[in-house]
């Protein structure tokens, strides 16, 4: 049985070999028969045994295939393409619709281009029919109102040149960025470029243009975070700023500003509103660049606040304490500053209605002191600091005084000193003059004194209160605050200078500075943009601010003249003219000769601004003579 079962399956081997052979004989030689019918008539086989397929057979396939596959790769560069396009797209007409900017100019389009009224159609007069007849009417369909498409995109307007003075403003804007929509605080057309001054509200500010980099301020930063993108330089006439600045200059430098109760008028002016909003525009965008950031230590939420528009709240913050960034103060102090080209007038005339009341209870909500925190995120001083105990030159200064004379002790501390009788004596001395001053220039009678708390006849040493907190001043003509490392005495009159020149002039001066700053030439500007965010733009309270303001310009004012030109060049040649000054053999007269010389030889064909004529000229050897006899020579005559 083993023999017979070998053998049977030997046969049918030999068979099925035999049959492949033949089927496979059958697809080479048969080449009419189709693909389809040579699989069906060969059987399945688990190894392919027939010779190779001629070459001209396989061409063919082969060439369709190669087809296949440039077509598929086609299809697959074409959708790249697609998505490269759709992906380089800038996401700022999206974020456009949905800010309340391109709500407000669809509105207002929406109000002034009103669908066409479609005439009614006129019904068919009814008519008495004989009877037996009858008629049919077709009713005719109302046409249909089409809809407005002005509504949904902002008018087109005449495009500009820029702010040089020439063309007009459309809506196309006057740089290189995107066309923005008209806002309140932005001229219809006005564009702003890459720092849109958009009406987004306060809060969570969205972004402006681009994507941001979700690490913030770093090597690979874009923006701030969340998205947005920093302000851009925008081309601007300074000198139209600058001539601008004066006109504001003349109109609040008015001294009749402070005693009358009439509030302030400034004239709207498109044209120049849109030249300071593009001034600030450009401090921000320097402020923004590289080299500040990591100079001030700024930090990646510190960038969102480049998306404030202007009109805008301002986050509150306090100046010189170690929360935050000296970064984001500075930004915060330029954003006030800002906001008090609108708003200063207004926080002036509600400060000037209360006879400049220092008690914080005295304004409401969007009044006076509180509008001021609202849009600045900071406040000015309406009290004087008369004594500051907790200074240690003061201090210094007071011990030396006592040991010279033995009416009072000398003081280990400063709490020591403003706990003692002399302290009160000094501040009542100093505070009373103040008082009577202020009551005298505002024409205060006896109950408004009373009423305003500034009586200086009210003053008493003995009898001095204590405040512990911000909200405890302005409720006495004195008062002693004391808190963590401050102790001092407080006037409830303010400075009334330096509240004319923080709400009004500051503003418009630091403009000005900046302006003077961006007409040098190129080579002194990156200098002198370094010492305005730090000297200009000072992290300070707001008098101070001010101030600060006030001593850059006159530094700035005299940094190309004469007479700056030739005390630079003493300081920087030093050791060449120290051995002049040092040589004892020459008298005084020979010391002058020598210098004068020196000093042309180093100055000749050099060019300085002349105070007197305010022009630019060449230094002689006669200025250099008059400098040497006296300084103050070659400067303009004090006005009487």
């Amino acid at each position: 049985k083993a023999t017979v079962s070998v053998l049977y399956w030997k046969a049918k081997r030999k068979q099925k070999r035999e049959r492949h052979f033949l089927c496979n004989k059958q697809m080479v030689t048969t080449s009419e028969t189709s693909k389809k019918e040579r699989v069906k008539k060969s059987p399945k086989r688990k190894r392919r045994t027939s010779p190779k397929p001629i070459k001209e057979k396989a061409v063919k396939p082969v060439v369709e295939l190669k087809q296949k596959l440039e077509a598929k790769a086609k299809r697959k560069k074409k959708k790249s393409e697609k998505k490269a396009k759709s992906a380089s797209k800038d996401t700022t007409d999206v974020l456009k619709r949905k800010s309340s900017a391109v709500k407000k100019s669809a509105s207002e389009t929406k109000k002034n281009d009103k669908p066409k009224k479609v005439k009614k159609a006129k019904k068919p007069k009814k008519t008495v029919e004989p009877a037996g007849t009858s008629t049919t009417t077709t009713k005719k369909k109302p046409a249909k109102i089409k809809r407005s498409s002005v509504a949904s995109k902002p008018s087109k307007g005449p495009a500009t040149k820029g702010l040089t003075g020439k063309g007009s403003f459309g809506a196309k804007g006057s740089s290189k960025g995107k066309k923005s929509a008209p806002t309140s605080a932005q001229p219809p057309g006005f564009g702003f470029g890459g720092f849109g001054f958009g009406g987004f509200g306060f809060g969570a500010p969205p972004p402006i243009n681009g994507k941001g980099n979700k690490k913030g301020f770093g090597k690979h930063s874009k923006g701030p975070v969340g998205g947005g993108s920093l302000p851009k330089v925008i081309p601007v006439s300074y000198e139209m700023i600058i001539e601008e600045v004066q006109k504001m200059d003349a109109i609040l430098k008015n001294e009749k500003i402070i005693t009358s109760q009439q509030p302030i008028v400034i004239e709207d002016n498109e044209f120049r509103t849109a030249l300071f909003e593009t001034c600030y525009n450009n401090i921000l965008a320097e402020l923004s660049k590289d080299k500040h950031r990591s100079r001030y230590g700024c930090q990646p939420h510190d960038l969102n606040h480049f998306n404030i528009p202007p009109k805008q709240q301002v986050p509150s913050y306090f100046a010189n304490v170690s929360n935050g960034s000296i970064f984001e103060r500075k930004i915060l102090s330029i954003l006030g500053l800002r906001n008090l080209v609108y708003f200063g007038p207004k926080i002036f005339s509600d400060l000037q209605g209360t006879l400049f009341a220092s008690d914080p209870e005295v304004y409401g909500h969007g009044v006076g002191v509180s509008l001021m925190k609202q849009m600045t995120g900071n406040a000015v001083d309406l009290d004087t600091c008369v004594l500051r105990c907790s200074d240690g030159a003061v201090l210094k200064v007071v011990n030396s005084l006592n040991k010279k004379s033995s009416e009072y002790p000398t003081y280990s501390n400063s709490s020591e000193f403003g706990s003692s009788v002399q302290a009160r004596e000094m501040a009542v001395s100093a505070a009373r003059p103040m008082l009577e001053a202020f009551c005298k220039d505002m024409n205060l009678s006896t109950q408004q004194m009373n009423d305003r708390r500034v009586n200086p006849e009210t003053l008493s040493s003995s009898s001095i209160p204590l405040a512990t907190h911000n909200t405890d001043r302005g409720k006495f003509p004195l008062w002693q605050y004391v808190n963590v490392g401050q102790n001092s005495f407080h006037a409830n009159v303010p400075c009334l200078p330096d509240v004319v020149g923080s709400l009004l002039l500051s503003p418009y001066h630091l403009m000005l500075c900046f302006s003077t700053i961006m007409m040098r030439p190129e080579e002194e500007r990156e200098k002198l943009l370094d010492d305005f965010f730090e000297d200009c733009v000072v992290d300070a309270c707001f008098n101070l601010k001010w101030k600060a303001i006030e001593e850059f310009l006159i530094t700035l004012s005299s940094f190309d003249t004469i007479t700056s030109a030739l005390a630079e060049c003493e300081r920087c040649n030093q050791p060449v003219f120290n051995k002049i000054f040092d040589n004892d053999d020459l008298s005084e007269e020979q010391k002058n000769i020598e210098e004068a010389s020196t000093l042309w030889e180093l100055m000749k064909g050099k060019y300085a601004r002349d105070e007197r004529t305010n022009t630019t000229r060449a230094i002689t050897k006669s200025d250099i003579d008059k400098w040497i006899e006296d300084p103050l020579s070659l400067k303009p005559p004090a006005a009487p």
